[in-house]
């Protein structure tokens, strides 16, 4: 580890290749090894033979792990090293305060690596045992990661880009550098050394490239971040978790495979699946979009999770071990006999029953199943299951989703997200049409469906169906108020007259009895859907509403300023014995000084080059208002705004920059006005 030894040589590399080639690393039995609760014991299971080894009490601090012919068990202030057979204690190391980072062994040779973590005075050592004996021990003041041992040498991760190469003697025989992404953990999977962090590259005569180009490189290219953000591959800069540690339940899982379609080899997973175990759920992800292939829930929560090629291993804190395929089918089903708090496997390949008969339910229903799990520790994952449902395409997504939205029962979390791609939806008419038949009954007790999402959900797929059922909500005073906004505009959208009427008699009704904004933003809606449906007729209902003295002041506003737009200016009446004709002689007019009020179109006009901002406003506020109310006290000689008040008023601090950043007419006497407008998205 020392800073003068050169890294990248070709011929190093491939003199340890090749002896790599000719030692090939042996099938090692498989096992489960892990810590029990209280009384706190660590164990061993044979996978193969299906059977318990051994268990032993034990102060284990953290996982144990299977390396070489032992068990690798940090207790208290010192590390055990343990016959994998029997249990027996064979060497102890103080640990010096440096936590286990990892361990890796063959038949005849045991690497195991203790480190502090971090960068800056970071303290490591690294123990080699052979044949029994520890024949290497080495105290390093560098950061070490977890070690790999294939062909009777020993590659270690150090420093955050570098990988040496050493005999059991501790000798370095090679070194590689890198960049693009950091050495932290080393592997072996089919006679091949794996290592990175956030990606991993394949040792081999293409890694002295020491960069993803050029190299043998792989990282998962999966768009957005994962519920609690698991690591790719265990940061040797943190310290060692807690065997109770949630990161023994919530990690990543997957297994390098080399795809040989094409020129070259290419790294990639196995099966092309990156599995996510967050507790009791267990997803096959696409490791390179967003889209998921399967969902398995356990019975309790996993505490431990191992893929190979086209296999799944868990165990969960019930000690029950479940084998699936690829696919997600279970193959087989046994109990380890104890009941780990954590369990990890050692296991190269395993020959397991064949799969299931029973036929996997379609993924919508595993994804709905893994939604509506009641374990609230699961709202992160459970709104992941949400969003990867509503990318499905088929009704029973939509359907699905209709469920979710309507439990009140369900984590806000949860049951907002369901709503908003609910409301997104543009396929499943059917499930929507019939979800807004049903209106709340006590008799029968039946609950209500969530008419705003659906009513949205109605629009995007244009089904007039729904119209008689949208006018029996709004009629229904039943109906929650925030509702009333998203159903109003479908109606306006759908423009089907049969909705007219009704919304008449419903602005009549509760044009005064606006007390709060989520009322008023319905009744504004109500009043701009009832012009597009009925146009100049419209008038008789929004006279009466502009000159109630009881109604609501935005409420007469939105209606006087409809109303005249339904009026169009009446022409001068022409003077008896003037010819219309204008004299060719005659001068221009003279162009016309500031108005003397300000008007919707002076705002209007002044408002344009900020008018997609201000949409942005709209769509991106928490509480997702269909309008936004502004009233705006401006200045008459100056043009300046003076106050800003928004109806609902979470949207103000994102729309009143936007305002003052715009200049607004004068007018003629120079008087304060106070106006209002109303902003859509």
């Amino acid at each position: 580890f020392g800073p003068t030894y050169p890294d990248n040589q070709r011929d190093e590399v491939a003199a340890v290749l090749s002896r790599v080639q000719a030692n090939p690393r042996p099938e090692l039995r498989p096992v489960v090894v892990g810590v029990t609760a209280e009384p706190r014991q660590v164990f061993a299971f044979d996978l193969a033979a299906d059977k318990l080894l051994w268990t032993q009490p034990a102060a284990i601090t953290t996982a144990p792990i299977a390396a070489g012919s032992y068990v690798i068990t940090p207790e208290a202030t010192r590390v055990t090293i343990r016959d994998l057979e029997t249990g027996e204690v064979r060497f102890e190391v103080a640990s010096e305060g440096m936590g286990l980072i990892g361990a890796d062994g063959d038949d005849h040779v045991t690497a195991i690596v203790l480190s502090t973590g971090g960068s800056m005075g970071a303290r490591s050592k690294l123990m080699i045992i052979r044949d029994g004996n520890l024949v290497h021990s080495e105290s390093i003041d560098k950061p070490l990661g977890g070690p790999a041992v294939l062909g009777g040498l020993v590659f270690v991760p150090w420093n955050r880009i570098y990988l040496s190469v050493l005999e059991t003697s501790g000798k370095e025989v090679a070194r590689v550098r890198i960049r693009d992404d950091v050495a932290s953990q080393a592997l072996v999977r089919d006679n091949s050394v794996f290592f990175g962090s956030a990606g991993i590259f394949r040792f081999d005569e293409k890694v002295t490239a020491g960069g993803r180009e050029g190299a043998t490189y792989y990282r998962s290219q999966r768009k957005g971040k994962l519920p609690a953000n698991p690591d790719f591959l265990a940061s040797s800069s943190d310290p060692s978790p807690a065997a109770e540690s949630a990161v023994h339940r919530v990690s990543l899982a997957w297994s390098p495979a080399t795809s040989t379609a094409g020129s070259g080899d290419r790294l990639m997973l196995a099966d092309d699946n990156l599995y996510l175990s967050f507790y009791r759920q267990i997803y096959a992800l696409d490791p390179n979009g967003e889209g998921v292939r399967w969902v398995h829930q356990t019975a309790n929560d996993a505490v431990g999770i191992k893929a190979l090629a086209d296999t799944v291993l868990i165990v969960d804190e019930a000690g029950d071990l479940t084998v699936l395929d690829g696919q997600g089918r279970v193959r087989s089903s046994s109990n380890l006999g104890v009941k780990p708090v954590v369990a990890r496997f050692r296991v190269d390949r395993l020959s397991s029953g064949a799969a299931s008969l029973d036929v996997p339910p379609p993924l919508s229903t595993q994804l709905f199943e893994a939604a509506v799990n009641p374990d609230t520790r699961l709202v992160p994952v459970r709104t992941m299951a949400v969003t990867m449902l509503a990318a499905l395409e088929d009704d029973s997504a939509t359907a699905a989703l209709i469920e979710i939205c309507q439990d009140l029962s369900t984590p806000e979390r949860v049951l907002k997200m369901a709503c908003v791609e609910l409301s997104r939806r543009t396929n499943g008419s059917e499930a929507v049409i019939e979800a807004l038949g049903r209106q709340a009954n006590y008799l029968t007790k039946t609950k209500a469906p969530p008419v705003g999402p659906l009513a949205e959900a109605a629009l995007k797929t244009g089904d007039a169906r729904a119209v008689p059922h949208l006018v029996a909500h709004l009629r229904d005073p039943e109906t929650p108020a925030e509702e009333l906004a998203p159903l109003l505009l479908a109606l306006k959208g759908l423009a089907d007259a049969s909705g007219s009427q009704p919304i008449a008699d419903f602005v009549r009704l509760y044009h005064a009895d606006a007390q709060d904004e989520r009322m008023q933003e319905a009744l504004l809606v109500g009043l701009q859907t009832l012009v597009k449906l009925q146009g100049a007729e419209a008038a008789s209902v929004l006279e009466p509403i502009s000159n109630d003295a009881l109604g609501e002041p935005a409420v007469r506003a939105e209606a006087s300023r409809l109303l005249a737009t339904l009026i169009p200016d009446e022409p001068e009446a022409p003077v008896a014995g003037v010819s219309e004709t204008k004299d060719p002689e005659e001068p221009a007019p003279v162009p016309e000084g500031p108005p003397e009020r300000l008007t919707h179109a002076h705002l209007k006009k002044a408002l344009k080059p900020v008018e997609e901002k201000l949409g942005l406003c709209i769509r991106n506020d928490p509480k997702r208002p269909l309008t936004a109310r502004l009233t705006l006290v401006i200045d008459g000689n100056s043009g300046d705004v003076l106050a800003v008040q928004t109806l609902p008023e979470s949207v103000k601090a994102c729309v009143e920059p936007l305002i003052l950043s715009v200049p607004f007419p004068t007018t003629k006497y120079g008087r304060r006005e106070t106006i209002t407008y109303t902003l859509t998205r």
